[in-house]
């Protein structure tokens, strides 16, 4: 890592861990556990998460080991009187204590420590013992230096630290940059050339036949001039087949979409796309690059301005064929150099060739070989691959069965060994690529077709290796699975298309594919699979339940394209697979847990909600309650009796009491609580952890996560009535993205709808408010919710001729009491009363008891199109708004709203 950004992380790790606060002692617990592997457990803090008076905070199980933690801001002052306390409280309580940990959230002032550690060290109770005294800087460097590249670390302690997720992911996209081949050749003529090209140039392309080395000639680029970047990204052309791809690109460490195209633009970024599509237009990517970033390219053809790589020179060539082996006679090497001249991948193939113990009169013989310079010399080093057989056959087999140059590096290493990948990367056989894949280069990749050197047998034997490393790795934390699969996705398919149907493949292909790439047929008929899963006598393995399980979820979303009733039919002839799965032989509890929980999501779309209601519950009562159940009741229960919904609450709050204490809670789970309280109209839960909902909200944002802008969207309409200034506050701290930037049109409504909601309290600002949110409207394809959100902004515009346009062609106009409630806005506006009151009764005959909140809304606006008809008294209509509505602010805006309409007439209610 570089040593100005390791600092850089450091310093802003050190300031987050010193405003940790209250909850620094499970993180302290955490520190020790997971960063330093101190075996430490956490008996000074409860359930709650509140500390526990009077216990040392963690102890190892055999009392060797001790720790305190300290949030205390003046933990270094000259006396060290906290240290002091921590330190005699823990030799009073564990005075088995060998080892003692004193670890506090305040920077440590080192000469005031060092002096105090040398006192208590020379006292008679410190003698025989160890103490590690450590500050909010010590901490942070060892989670840089130890963490940024473990998942748990960074997963555990991400709530506390809202800036690791980030540090980490750029690291790992850092780390999917190749390191140069330590065999490369050097050629410093071509790399100065390069370095100028750079200097002078937003955009190169380096372009050469296959095998002259145009990846390694990339790495080493990307290496050589990494102190002039802050960010360096390594993308596969075939990842990137168009600019727009670059908006949403998978280089974070857990595979999320990441917009590359932002990162060019807003900070200094090297992007190398190496073998890029040729529709690749070098023009275009050149704009994307703001001043300080590059974009190199690496591809084949040679287009207008690209630098192409030379071939080496005899000299070059000859240094070579030497290396580590016995040197090549004189009279053989002219032959060599007339056969295949400076091609770099076919002289390693040689040198390769006579380190397995060819000998030089054969390689002579090899390059008299008719056809020799056929296909870029194909023909030699087809002959060449032949002589490597017994070094590399073991390792080439696996990219035979899969039919593909790259393989996922953790599967190859755990199907072949580590040594015969370190023999293949010797012989120069692999082209540089992301550390976690392993490219052959094309030329030896092309010659594994005429190799007679797989059986039928031996093909079945990787098959089965596959579906073991799959079965293995799918029910573990981490991307291993999600990796393999995604690497071999095509492979899979494949084998499952001829007839291959065991679960880890079917898993696999199904947790790959999107709702519109689903194949039910390879799918299979869960209700068979599952009755032969229950006939069985073995425990049922977990991955053949995942694979059951997210059969049927990814049907019902396939099936969902068709029509809403179409997949609830489709999911009623399924339902019996889940009693069969109930009953199959030897389950553990947590497989009992999630099928009950996807046969409560199941009947929940099958509008049997008690029912499902009823499957959740004895889910959290069960011995394996899921967090994803009680969500589940969540939402069933908003729309229940006002008891239930009571409960709901009770859950909601729950969450975000447990999300401010610091304990395990997901982003899904506390997005789908913070979007329930408004929902469920507790939108003072959200005033209350204000602080929580804005850190998760913003956190969550600042790291592209898509949930983060969805939940601000849902409860943007309550904040702007209820809290105008905390969602002012929210939208100051989240950036908000070029439209260019965001390719999925769902986050671009989002953004609109948040603006819309934003502009009603913005005063000066919300003309400008409602043309940035118009601009992300008139960008979304035409969905039905989509336009309705649209023409209420044209309205809020006071644009009611363009807002009935987008009305008057919907389908559901005669039956939707929400479209029927803006046709009545744009009739106001358009100076038509009368209009207005026949689309409200409309809109009031139409609405569903589950909408009965919104009916203050609809009485508000009677009231104001009764306002413009003489001789009609609209004052109860106002009233009435006032009784539905929450306590609050908005209350008070009709209150005086209806003490002006007094004056205004000259009167007073009774």
């Amino acid at each position: 890592m570089e040593a100005q950004k390791r600092t850089l992380y450091i310093d802003q790790l050190a300031k987050e861990i010193s405003l940790i606060g209250q909850p620094f002692e499970i993180f302290g617990g955490l520190f020790l556990r997971l960063v330093l592997n101190v075996p430490v457990g956490s008996q000074g803090v409860n359930a709650g998460g509140f500390p526990v008076a009077g216990v040392v905070d963690g102890v190892s199980a055999d009392g060797l080991i001790a720790a305190e933690y300290s949030a205390e801001k003046g933990y270094f002052t000259s006396s060290m009187a906290k240290a002091r306390k921590d330190l005699e409280h823990v030799l009073r309580k564990t005075p088995s204590a060998r080892e003692i940990y004193l670890v506090a959230g305040s920077k440590k002032r080192p000469q005031i420590a060092q002096k105090f550690v040398d006192a208590v060290m020379n006292s008679p109770p410190l003698q025989g013992r160890v103490l590690h005294l450590l500050g909010a800087e010590e901490i942070a460097t060892s989670i840089v230096d130890q963490g940024l590249f473990s998942d748990d670390i960074v997963l555990k302690m991400s709530s506390y630290l809202p800036s690791l997720t980030k540090f980490a992911d750029e690291e790992a996209a850092e780390a999917l940059v190749p390191m140069p081949d330590a065999r490369r050749l050097s050629r410093p003529q071509v790399d100065k050339h390069l370095d100028d090209l750079l200097s002078l140039q937003k955009c190169i392309v380096i372009s050469g036949m296959a095998g002259t080395g145009k990846s390694d000639t990339a790495a080493a680029l990307a290496h050589r001039n990494r102190s002039q970047y802050q960010t360096v990204i390594w993308l596969a052309g075939a990842d990137v087949q168009t600019i727009e791809k670059l908006s949403a690109v998978a280089i974070s460490r857990i595979g999320e979409l990441r917009n590359v195209t932002g990162l060019l633009k807003h900070q200094r970024c090297l992007l190398i796309i190496d073998d890029a599509s040729e529709s690749l237009r070098i023009e275009s990517l050149a704009t994307l690059c703001a001043p300080g970033s590059n974009i190199v390219v690496t591809r084949r053809a040679a287009s207008e301005g690209a630098y192409r790589l030379p071939l080496m020179s005899q000299d070059e060539t000859l240094t070579l064929v030497n290396r580590d082996v016995e040197h090549c006679p004189p009279e053989v090497f002219p032959k060599i150099w007339e056969a295949v001249g400076g091609h770099a991948l076919t002289i390693n193939l040689i040198n390769a060739a006579v380190a397995e113990g060819t000998t030089w009169d054969d390689i002579e013989l090899d390059c008299r070989a008719p056809g020799i310079l056929d296909s870029n010399g194909q023909t030699l080093a087809d002959i060449l691959l032949g002589r490597l057989r017994a070094a590399v056959q073991s390792p080439l087999s696996v990219f035979q069965w899969a039919g593909q140059p790259n393989v996922d590096a953790e599967l190859l290493k755990t199907l072949t060994a580590p040594s015969a990948i370190r023999l293949v990367q010797k012989h120069g056989l692999v082209a540089a690529d992301r550390p976690n894949v392993v490219r052959l280069h094309d030329v030896v990749f092309n010659s594994l077709s005429v190799q007679p050197w797989w059986t039928d047998q031996e093909r079945a034997a990787i098959t089965e290796k596959v579906c073991d490393y799959l079965g293995h790795t799918a029910s573990k934390t981490g991307l291993s699975f999600w990796s393999a699969a995604v690497n071999l996705h095509r492979r899979i398919q494949h084998l499952v298309n001829c007839g291959e149907s065991h679960p880890a493949f079917i898993y696999a292909i199904a947790l790959v594919w999107s709702p519109a790439e689903v194949q039910p047929a390879l799918l299979g008929d869960p209700v068979k699979l599952a009755g032969l899963v229950r006939a069985g006598t073995a425990p049922t393995p977990i991955i053949t339940t995942m694979a059951l399980l997210e059969t049927v979820e990814k049907l019902y979303l396939c099936d969902k394209i068709t029509g809403t009733q179409y997949a609830q039919d489709q999911l009623t002839l399924r339902m019996p697979m889940f009693d069969e799965l109930e009953n199959a032989p030897g389950l553990m509890l947590k497989q009992r847990s999630e099928i009950l929980h996807h046969k409560g999501k199941a009947l929940n779309r099958l509008e049997q909600k008690s029912e499902a209601l009823r499957i959740f519950r004895s889910v959290m009562a069960g011995e394996h309650p899921l967090a994803e159940s009680e969500v589940q009741i969540m939402r069933l229960l908003r729309h229940r009796t006002a008891e239930e919904k009571v409960e709901a609450s009770r859950i909601v709050e729950r969450i975000l009491c447990a999300a401010e204490s610091a304990e395990p809670v997901s982003h899904s789970v506390l997005f789908a609580a913070v979007e329930h309280a408004a929902w469920l109209g507790r939108g003072d839960l959200l005033l209350r952890y204000e602080r929580t909902v804005e850190k998760w909200l913003v956190e969550a944002a600042l790291r592209e996560m898509p949930q983060a802008v969805q939940t601000l969207s849902s409860i943007a309409r309550y904040l702007s009535r209820e809290a105008p200034v905390f969602l002012s506050r929210l939208l100051g701290k989240i950036p908000r993205p070029l439209i260019d930037d965001i390719p999925q049109s769902d986050k671009r409504f989002d953004w609109g709808d948040t603006l819309l909601e934003a502009s009603r309290t913005a005063g000066d600002s919300a003309l400008r408010l409602q043309s940035e949110a118009l601009v992300y409207f008139e960008s979304l394809p035409p969905k039905p919710f989509h336009q309705q959100r649209h023409a209420e902004l044209l309205l809020l515009m006071n644009r009611p001729v363009e807002a009935k346009q987008l009305l008057e062609v919907r389908g559901d106009l005669a039956s939707a009491p929400f479209v029927q409630r803006l046709m009545a806005l744009a009739e106001h506006q358009m100076g038509n009363p009368n209009e207005a009151l026949f689309w409200m009764s409309k809109a009031f005959e139409n609405l569903e008891p589950k909408h009965e909140k919104f009916r203050c809304v609809f009485h508000e606006h009677r009231f104001d199109f009764m306002s413009a008809i003489e001789g009609v008294d609209p004052e109860p209509e106002l009233i009435a708004a006032i009784a539905l509505s929450e306590a609050g602010q908005e209350q008070q805006r009709l209150n005086l709203k209806l003490a002006r309409y007094h004056e205004q007439v000259g009167g007073t209610s009774e």
